[in-house]
Formats: C-alpha cells, structure tokens, sequence
C-alpha cells in the first residue's frame, strides 16, 4: 500500500485529480452561464456535470500513463525507462567531485524528479475538452431557441377573489397595450388570444393558431392595497421557459407594472427600442386607486362591444378622468368608446345625435392629446372624426397611429376602411391584411379583408374569408350578408339560398317565411327572390341582437340600393341611392359595390360618390 500511495503521488495522481476537481466546479458554474445566455436547453448544465464526472476518472488513467514533458507527450513507463538509466550502476568508476572531498551519487540517491509544471496544464486541458465538446454536442443536438419577432399575451390567470376577474382582465388588456407601442415588436391584440382562456391546447398548438414565435403567461394577484404580476416569456417549439420574473406594487401603481414587463420583454427578445419607447417605458404616473378601478371596469365593459357593454364603459371612464384629470389613457379609451358609440349607431340614429357624439369623442381625444401626443387610440378617433368630411385628413392621421402604435389592430383597420371609400382599393386591402395579422382570429377583421377583396373582384378570395368569419364567429350577420352577395357575383345560386335561409333563421323568422322565400327562389329566381326580402318588415324578423356588429346593416332593407342596380332598375336604383346617401357618411362604406357595376357610367351616381368621398 505504501508503495502504491508513492507511485500515485509520483506519477501526479493527486494533483491532477484535485486540479481537476476544482476547475470542474468552476466550469459547471461556466455552463449555467452559457445556458441562460445562449437559452440552451434546461438540461445543459446536467449534462456538463455528468459528462465532467464520467471526464474525472478518464483524466487519472491518461495522468497514469502519459505524462506531458518539454519533449511532448510520454508515456510513463518509457520515462521510468530513461529514469533507471541515468541512474549510476554499482560498478562504474568514480566521477569528480570525489577526489576534492564532495559527496557523490551512490546506490541510496533518489530517482531523478521530473516537472511537475504541465500537471495543472493537465487538469485544465481535460476539463475544458469535456466542457467544449458537450457544448458542442448539444449544439448539434438539440434545437436551438428561434428569434422572437412576434408575441401574443395570453390571458393572465386570477389568484385573487372571484371577483376581481374585471381587475385582472384590465390588467391584461393594459399589458397588451404597453407591448404593443414597441416599434420593432409585433404583438397579436386581445380578442384572438382570449380564445384560449382556460385552454387545453399546448404552447405549440396555440402559438400555430395565431402565428407567432413566442407567448406570454401569467398571473395576477392582488390583496388589499398591493398587486403582484407573474410573467413567463415561453418559446412555443421546442417548449422553453426563456425568462420569468415577478413585479410588484402598490394599487395606484399597477398600470406602471406593465411598463417594466414590456422593458424587460423587449430585453429578452433583443428588441432595440426607440428613445421614445424608452422614455415611455421608463415613465411611472401613479394614479389613485379608485380612478384605477373605475378606468379598468370601464375597459373590461368596452371590450364587450355590446350597446350595454359601450354605455357602461363610457360612465366609468368619466368617473377615472374625472378623478385623475390627466390620465392620457384613461381620456384616450374613453374617447374610445365614445366614437364607438356615434360609430354603431349611425344607421339607427338621426344624424344630429351622431353628429353630436361624435363631437363629444373629438372633446376626449384632444384632451388626451394634450397630456400625451403618443396615444394612438386618442388619434385614431381623430381620423374617424376627419372621416366623416376629409379622407385625407383621416388617412393621415389613421397613419400617424399606426406609427404611435404599429400593432393598433384597431387604427389599420379603420385605415383600410377610409382607404377604400376613398377609392383606393387595393391599399385598403393591405390595411385590412395588417389588422387581421394582428388579431387572426377577430371575425371582424377577417369580414373585412373579405370585404376590400370584393371590392377589387376577387370573389372566390373573399368567400374563403367570409367563411373563415363565420367559422370564427357563426352568427356575424354583416359576414352573412356579405357571403350571399359574394355567392350571387359567382352565380353560386342553391349555395346563396343556403346562407340567406341561415341568415333569415339567425334574424328570427318563422319556418313559414324561410319556407316562403325558398319557394320565391326555386319558381322566380334570385331577382324576383331578393325584390320578395325588401318587403319584409320587423314584424316578419323581429330579432334585433345585442351587439353592434348585428345591427340594422345585416337586413336587406339596408343594401336596398345595391340589390336595386344588381337587378338593372337603374332609375329605382339611383333614388333609393340618393335616400341612404343623404342619411349618414356611413353609406359611403358601400359605395364601391360590385353590384353597383351597372351604374359606374351614370353621372348621378359619380355624382353621389363624389360626395360620400367628401370631394
């Protein structure tokens, strides 16, 4: 045993090992590094540390065997072979230094001792090839993590009371908004992501959904006067945690919460931001807690986009600025929701009271303006009110939104809206391309681009879209309507009657009536069939729904012009024509239907489209 403990100790067998053991420990510290900052796979550092274990024994034996010398690499034995002969032998002659009296070499003088230098050379060598080839390994492995260049907040889970859902989904609403004013980042809005509330679907499934390359999760907690956000950047494929944090303050501060998030966000994603972005994200403006509570029910009522839903929102958001009288967002939202308001009802009010509140929205947006030039929903209302008399002017200021906001699904779509009254048509349907990217699963948007795609002829594109809308949404009237109109330009005739009876059934008629209108169709045809549909009355369909979007525009009566020309009565056409014209700007929206072909060459309807477009 004694002998072995001498062979180990000179032949550097604890040295090399505890040289080994500390540069390993140093290293693995070096491979949770390199995962984090690379975002290699959660069990890099694992590896490394087995792999440097199963790297500590292989280093002994090759320590054993070989030995590195000024000469290069040596075996051991061929080194103990060079060792015994230089050794003298017992019967050679006398070497100097005896005869002057020095001692000299004899048969009990030690082995000559080699360098111990290259031993921590050693160590350090074996240590770093099993740490770089790991590394390498799993870099030829592993999939590495994609850029994300585009993101959607999913909807954050409520761990506090069952009641404070508005608070939490106002919380979501704000971090979404926040995200979005980052220029180089695209992020999806709210109404495609809160499809998957409470979903089973995985990461991936959802991430495929909607087209993007990275999701947001988290969670809201809130007690008493202190408000807690969880947050976890997850890349969807391969499934990855890239980052997770937690923010906390008190309840006046927790609309600040979602500044820090979105900094932290595009930090971890690499997004560069705009000195202005940085300016904004740096900003903290507390606001008193009863505002905030009164400015987040006012958002949750908004995002309802019900009559009762819009009324409600605009009664709490004057309460928050009424509260807080510079709170840009606050003012902003509620501008909002006023020119919703004027907006939904300009078919069913005189135009006098939509003109009215319209003005009042105007109020709001300058009033936000005023805190903060950068609020895009605030200039959004402003190119919806220049819509109304100047297209110009609306398309310049819908433009400066998008550029406040690049991801206001919102502002691109009414863009593309003003785009195609205003003529432009095939820009129109860009605008509503990039509304739609940005919210995938709005029916509305998809309805939409259905719509600019008709109106630049592409019939078969626009049914595919129309269709996806009502996948999305089964009973988005508009969408209906539009679908029948687009099956009549292809002559797609049993497959019109179909949509028109599942639209009569959705607006409540009877069986008889449905039965009835088939009948018109299968015996006259589809002129005599549309003529029979403009004699209904609300006594025959006597649904009126909830919602904006189910509004008077969904009945036949409403596109009475439209059908008028498609028919050929150019006369009958050009009166009714004039009559809806006269009701409102929101008629121009029409104004570029394909049924409207036969009349292009009368100077009374170029006339009238003059007008619409405000020239």
């Amino acid at each position: 045993m004694k002998h072995l403990l001498a062979e180990l100790k000179r032949r550097n067998i604890f040295r090399v090992g505890a040289t080994y053991a500390v540069v390993a420990w140093l290293l693995m510290q070096v491979g949770v590094v390199l995962e984090t900052s690379l975002r290699l796979p959660d069990w890099f550092d694992t590896v490394v540390t087995v792999a440097l274990l199963i790297g500590f024994p292989i280093a002994l034996i090759i320590t054993w065997a070989f030995e590195l010398t000024p000469e290069g690499v040596r075996r051991t034995l061929d080194l103990d072979d060079a060792d015994e002969r230089a050794l003298p032998r017992a019967d050679a002659p006398a070497v100097a230094g005896v005869e002057d009296g020095t001692p000299g070499p004899s048969d009990e003088s030690p082995r000559p001792s080699r360098s111990n230098t290259p031993v921590v050379s050693t160590a350090i060598a074996a240590a770093v090839v099993v740490l770089f080839g790991t590394w390498w390994f799993v870099g030829r492995s592993a999939p590495a993590s994609h850029a994300i260049n585009s993101l959607a907040v999913l909807p954050l889970s409520n761990l506090a009371a069952a009641d404070q859902g508005y608070f939490v989904d106002g919380m979501h609403d704000a971090m979404i908004s926040e995200l979005a004013k980052v220029s180089d980042l695209t992020v999806l809005s709210r109404t495609s992501v809160l499809r998957f509330r409470d979903t089973e679907e995985s990461t991936a499934d959802i991430a495929r959904d909607l087209g993007v390359d990275g999701l947001i999760v988290g969670s809201v907690y809130r007690a008493g006067d202190s408000v807690r956000i969880n947050v976890q950047l997850v890349q969807p494929e391969p499934e990855k945690t890239l980052w997770t944090d937690s923010y906390e303050g008190s309840l006046g501060e927790a609309l600040g919460l979602h500044r820090r998030v979105a900094r932290a966000v595009a930090q971890e994603v690499k997004v560069s931001l705009a000195p202005s972005d940085q300016r904004r994200l740096a900003a903290v403006d507390p606001i008193s807690p009863e505002a905030q509570e009164a400015y987040l029910r006012g958002l949750a009522a908004l995002r309802t986009r019900t009559f009762a839903g819009i009324d409600s929102s605009i009664v709490l958001l004057r309460r928050a600025v009424r509260l807080e009288p510079n709170f840009a967002d606050g003012w902003g939202v509620l501008s909002e929701a006023e020119s919703f308001w004027a907006t939904y009802r300009f078919s069913s009010e005189p135009q006098s009271v939509v003109d009215s509140a319209m003005t009042v929205a105007l109020g709001s947006a300058r009033r936000a303006l005023a805190i903060d030039d950068a609020q895009p929903a605030a200039v959004t209302v402003l190119g919806r009110y220049e819509n109304r008399n100047d297209a110009d002017a609306a398309i310049t200021g819908l433009r400066r939104a998008t550029e406040i906001n690049p991801n206001y699904a919102q502002a691109w779509n009414l863009l593309g809206d003003v785009l195609r009254v205003s003529g432009d048509l095939n820009e129109a349907l860009e605008a509503h391309r990039r509304a739609q990217l940005l919210d995938p699963l709005h029916p509305v948007f998809s309805r939409d681009v259905a719509w600019s795609l008709l109106y630049v002829g592409r019939y078969a594109d626009a049914e595919h879209e129309l269709r996806r809308a009502l996948a999305l949404e089964p009973d988005v009237l508009v969408a209906r309507s539009l679908l029948v109109q687009t099956l009549l330009l292809q002559e797609k005739w049993d497959a019109a009657a179909a949509e028109e009876r599942t639209q009569l059934r959705e607006l409540g008629a009877s069986d008889s009536l449905i039965a009835a209108f088939q009948s018109v169709v299968d015996n006259d045809g589809w002129h005599a069939a549309m003529s029979w549909l403009m004699t209904l009355t609300s006594a025959d369909i006597p649904a009126s729904k909830s919602s904006p979007e189910y509004g008077p525009l969904a009945l036949p009566q409403a596109i009475t012009p439209m059908i008028l020309a498609w028919q050929g009565d150019t006369e009958a056409a050009i009166r009714r024509l004039q009559e809806v014209a006269d009701h409102g700007y929101g008629w121009r929206y029409y104004i570029d239907h394909p049924f409207f072909e036969s009349l292009h060459d009368d100077p009374r309807y170029q006339e009238i489209k003059r007008r619409q477009r405000g020239g």
